[in-house]
């Protein structure tokens, strides 16, 4: 009975003060990721769950499905990609220190329903106590893909050891809960092991080409502070793909064929997608995130290619006057590329070289 006035009382209060459905700490914590400003009043100061919450299931509160997080991603998806499944949105994220699982900080990032997508249905994942909870927590941290306004129940969490505002449309306010710090999950049949399985997964071997393929022109464009190419992440072909830095390997996801256009600025293609080299949404902010998306002719996908003293190249986008940039001066591989005001630094210096 206890154990169902608990599951009761949380739904009333989920969509008030609980990223979990039931009842957590929360607090006060202004409006800085607000995309709306009542959105964020009330928070939770962690992401921990304080009491059983078994998800409507006869599940033991001693499982994994009651604990009151939600499960990882590697263990929703249909091929244990860690990544957003179809139908959801990386919309926030924490940090949690103190991990066995990478050298420094663990990122956690909710992937949360859109509006209308039909993706969630509350449960235990995959229908197994043995799986935390899919789909029942009904919140949003914000700091990510903020012009999406509406959103559902968050439906998994990626797990990374890299910064998500260097893998996702998010920006850089941290929220804690080092509770989390080792959270595991069952993913592909197996226990989700030590540090080789978390961080965002490596870039794969480049794709077998497609029966009509693109001829795969273009060249390498490495940054000058670690010798990184430019790249398209997971030699994705969809619209929106982020751009990263990744050691050099061959593939058609690093090769750009960077072309002329009549207004003295250049367009940058991706030689295994086509498409263009583009800031994205237009944004003028500092720290923008680079993808690759359709040719518009847009300003946010032209680009002054500037000639500097040291041989290398800068290249300027045109809605904004900032420079593409690795963000942070990472020397890490899939770390992003973003736009940023020029400064000289070495991670905004560009080096072309044939292949």
């Amino acid at each position: 009975m206890s154990q169902w006035l608990a599951e009761k009382t949380s739904t009333i209060l989920s969509a008030r003060t609980s990223r979990r459905g039931f009842l957590v700490r929360s607090a006060m914590a202004g409006s800085a990721l607000a995309v709306t400003p009542m959105r964020y009043l009330l928070r939770p100061v962690t992401a921990y769950a304080a009491i059983c919450g078994c998800a409507g299931s006869d599940c033991d509160c001693g499982s994994a499905c009651c604990d009151g997080y939600t499960e990882f991603c590697c263990a929703v998806t249909a091929d244990g990609s860690n990544a957003c499944p179809p139908g959801t949105f990386e919309a926030g994220w924490w940090r949690a220190d103190g991990s066995d699982y990478c050298d420094g900080p663990r990122y956690y990032t909710d992937c949360n329903a859109r509006c209308g997508s039909g993706a969630c249905s509350c449960g235990c994942a995959n229908g197994d106590c043995g799986n935390r909870r899919a789909c029942c927590n009904v919140f949003r941290y914000g700091q990510c893909n903020q012009h999406i306004e509406c959103y559902g129940a968050i439906a998994c969490r990626v797990v990374t050891c890299t910064p998500p505002y260097e893998l996702f449309d998010c920006e850089r306010t941290a929220l804690w809960d080092d509770s989390t710090a080792n959270h595991t999950s069952s993913c592909g049949g197996g226990s989700v092991g030590p540090k080789p399985v978390l961080p965002p997964p490596p870039a794969p071997a480049p794709a077998p080409e497609p029966a009509n393929p693109l001829p795969v022109t273009g060249d390498r464009i490495t940054v000058s502070h670690s010798g990184k190419a430019l790249d398209v992440a997971f030699v994705s072909m969809a619209r929106g793909a982020g751009v990263i830095v990744w050691p050099p390997n061959g593939g058609s996801n690093q090769r750009w064929s960077i072309e002329t256009l009549g207004d003295g600025n250049v367009r940058l293609v991706a030689g295994h997608s086509g498409l263009v080299l583009d800031v994205d949404g237009a944004s003028t902010a500092d720290g923008a995130g680079v993808i690759q998306w359709p040719w518009n002719g847009g300003p946010n996908q032209r680009w002054l290619m500037e000639n500097l003293s040291d041989g290398t190249f800068r290249f300027t986008a045109g809605h904004s006057g900032k420079v593409l940039d690795v963000a942070g001066l990472s020397g890490a591989d899939g770390a992003g590329v973003i736009q940023w005001p020029w400064n000289g630094g070495a991670n905004q210096r560009w080096r072309r070289q044939s292949v």
